[in-house]
């Protein structure tokens, strides 16, 4: 009489075991994603390779998610932190910074305008800034921003007048900005308020210099 026994069912037990764990990681956010897809590309050199290849999906799956969360965590960090740094940079330096910031971007519609124009600087902010609002013109003090073309042509100053709405104070905060045409980019001089001592200029080599004293001459013989 044969001894005929049930023929035991081959197992993957490497494969059973990363396809769990791939599928709890998928379930924890794709923190164990990579290890259970490491079991599971290991597991799928032995039969049977049911679970290893499911495994090997729900890994890769879980660990693109893990791979893009370590990329764009950090650019949403710095995004956060870099609109709060300019919040709290405003609040902490006053009106004064909001001012030069609105007054960046008012000078740099006049100066997209006057390229436009062939080099001709507008009359208006109006004119200069058709795209801004009341506001974005108006300084944090509720005065609108003030416009002066130089006579020199390439050159116009915005200024605010400040809190007290008075010009030519010395609370006033001011801006020139001088337009290139030769392709350089342009540039921003801070101008001083009105009643700042003007610079002092150093010497220069070319001062003369004072004559040497002269010698006393002898008086004449017999005297």
């Amino acid at each position: 009489m044969n001894d005929q026994r049930p023929m035991r069912a081959e197992t993957n037990g490497l494969g059973i075991a990363g396809f769990v764990i791939s599928l709890v990681g998928l379930c924890v956010g794709g923190l164990l994603s990579p290890v259970g897809l490491v079991l599971s590309l290991i597991a799928l050199g032995k039969q049977p390779r049911g679970f290893a290849v499911a495994g090997v999906i729900i890994g890769a799956i879980g660990s693109c998610g893990i791979i893009f969360a370590l990329v764009a965590l950090p650019l949403a960090l710095a995004v956060i932190i870099g609109i709060a740094a300019a919040v709290g940079l405003t609040a902490i330096a006053g009106p004064q910074a909001e001012a030069y910031v609105e007054m960046f971007v008012v000078a740099t519609n006049i100066e997209e305008s006057a390229q436009r124009a062939a080099g001709t600087l507008p009359a208006t902010i109006a004119e200069g800034a058709p795209k801004l609002n009341t506001s974005q013109v108006t300084d944090p003090w509720g005065h609108p921003y003030v416009y002066e073309l130089t006579q020199e042509g390439h050159t116009f100053r915005l200024y605010s007048k400040g809190p007290d709405g008075i010009a030519a104070t010395p609370d006033d905060v001011r801006y020139t900005w001088r337009v290139e045409f030769n392709g350089q980019p342009s540039r921003v001089d801070p101008t001083p308020p009105p009643g700042a001592a003007p610079p002092t200029e150093a010497p220069t080599s070319e001062t003369p210099a004072e004559p040497p004293p002269s010698e006393p001459t002898a008086p004449p013989a017999g005297t």
